[in-house]
C-alpha cells in the first residue's frame, strides 16, 4: 500500500491507516512528526533505533514533557554507547493496540489517533504496532535492522512486562523475555515519579513490588520484586539487559 501523498495528511485517511492496523491488515505504520505516514521499514532499515513504548494516556503538558525528555535521554544514551558511529539513532514513540488496563476494551481508532497526534505535536515520530507485546516489536524491528535496538521505558512498562502471563507463548514469561532481549536489544529504564508509579501499579493490579525513592522519583535500581520473579528482575539488571538511565 502506498502511504505517501498529501491526501494521507487528512484526519479521515490517517484514521483509515490506524484502522488497518487495528483490523490486522497492517503490522505497523509510521506517523512522522511532520509529513505523511510512511512504511516503518523505510525509517527502521539499517538504522540503530530507540523505541519508547507506552500507553501515553496522560496527555497534559507535564507528562508530555516527561515523554519528550525520556526519548531524548534514550537517544543520548545510545549515542554515547555507539561512540563515533556513522548512523545517528532514530527515535520513535511506540503505541500498540493494548489497553492501559487489562479490564478495559481495546482502544478505539479515534483514541489512538488522538494520542498519535498529541505526540507528533511535540515533535515526536510515532510507530503504531499491531502486536501488543514488547517481544513482538523486537521481532518486527529486527527483520529490518541489524544495528543496535534500545527500548526506553518508564518503570510502569517494565512492571507490566513482568506482570503479563504471555498465554500465547508455550514458554510463557521466560520465552517472552528471551525473545524481547535479543542479541542487539537492551532496555533503558527511565525513572518515574512516585505518584505516577503508584497509579500505574494500581491500574494494572500489580502485586509484590516495593521501592525506595529519591526526591519523589524512583529508579530501576530502587524497584524490587518479590521472588521468584524478583530473581529474574535482579538478573536482567545485573546483566545490563535492563539499564537504568538518568532523568532530567
Amino acid at each position: 500500500m502506498e502511504l505517501r501523498g498529501a491526501a494521507f495528511e487528512t484526519w479521515d485517511q490517517r484514521a483509515l491507516l490506524v484502522d488497518l492496523v487495528c483490523r490486522g491488515l497492517a503490522e505497523a505504520v509510521c506517523f512522522p512528526s511532520s509529513g505523511s505516514p510512511v512504511p516503518p521499514t523505510e525509517v527502521i532499515h539499517r538504522n540503530p533505533v530507540i523505541l519508547a513504548p507506552g500507553y501515553f494516556v496522560h496527555m497534559d503538558p507535564s507528562h508530555a514533557e516527561i515523554h519528550t525528555r525520556m526519548l531524548a535521554s534514550g537517544i543520548r544514551q545510545l549515542q554515547g554507547e555507539m561512540g563515533e558511529a556513522k548512523n545517528t539513532p532514530r527515535g520513535f514513540f511506540c503505541l500498540t493496540l493494548a489497553p492501559s488496563n487489562a479490564k478495559e476494551p481495546l482502544p478505539e481508532v479515534r483514541d489512538l489517533l488522538h494520542r498519535i497526534d498529541t505526540l507528533r505535536s511535540r515533535g515526536g515520530d510515532v510507530l503504531l504496532f499491531r502486536g501488543q507485546e514488547l517481544y513482538a516489536i523486537t521481532d518486527f524491528v529486527n527483520r529490518y535492522t541489524e544495528e543496535l535496538v534500545r527500548f526506553v521505558v518508564g518503570l510502569s512498562v517494565v512492571i507490566r512486562a513482568f506482570e503479563d502471563r504471555y498465554s500465547k507463548l508455550h514458554g510463557g514469561f521466560l520465552e517472552a523475555l528471551s525473545r524481547l532481549l535479543a542479541q542487539n536489544v537492551r532496555i533503558y529504564a527511565y525513572p518515574m515519579t512516585t505518584a505516577d508509579l503508584k497509579e500505574a501499579i494500581q491500574r494494572i493490579s500489580a502485586t509484590d513490588w516495593e521501592w525506595d525513592e529519591t526526591d519523589g522519583w524512583v529508579s530501576a535500581r530502587q524497584l524490587r520484586l518479590a521472588p521468584p520473579r524478583g530473581h529474574l528482575y535482579a538478573y536482567v539488571l545485573d546483566s545490563n539487559f535492563l539499564v537504568p538511565i538518568q532523568g532530567a
